[in-house]
């Protein structure tokens, strides 16, 4: 049986719905280091990544477990 070309053309949507929890944390990292002298650049960019990746991965998992199908 051949597969729906369409059947993933949601699948975006889930997502773009993921990218405010990669943002949120984002956001708070740039605001933390203003104000303060001497914080190491790597420093900063460094907590920004982690918090990127673990916003967007609570965000995904969440969306996975309540709004989109995720399994194989």
């Amino acid at each position: 049986m051949d597969r729906d070309p369409n059947a993933d053309s949601m699948a975006w949507s889930g997502y773009l719905s993921a990218l405010p929890g990669a943002l949120l944390p984002i956001a708070a990292v740039v605001r933390w280091p203003r104000g303060r002298v001497g914080t190491p650049s790597l420093a900063v960019a460094g907590l920004t990544a982690v918090g990127a990746l673990a916003g967007l991965a609570s965000a995904q998992v969440v969306i996975c477990d309540s709004v989109m199908y995720c399994g194989a």
